[in-house]
């Protein structure tokens, strides 16, 4: 059966959501830092999307995760400042 990339992306994600809710704090940073530095393109996105194709599970970290998955990002940005 076909469906739509955006259905077939949502039920990876559904699936996905699970495993990655189950590590520990330290495994969670360990995978934004890895999927930071190997995916050039990649975004996480802070916020609500009114059309819902963004889901937003930064949401559901605690202050101190959220903490470690801001360091990661930092760690991407330029020396520059930007």
């Amino acid at each position: 059966m076909w469906l739509p990339a955006e259905m077939n992306a949502r039920h990876t994600l559904d699936r996905l959501f699970p495993v990655v809710e189950s590590l520990s704090v330290e495994e969670k940073v360990e995978l934004v830092q890895h999927l930071l530095s190997n995916q050039p393109n990649l975004s996480i996105v802070i916020g609500n999307n009114p059309q819902q194709y963004i889901i937003n599970q930064l949401g559901l970290l605690s202050s101190r995760e959220l903490g470690e998955v801001l360091k990661a990002i930092a760690l991407r940005i330029p020396a520059e400042g930007k």
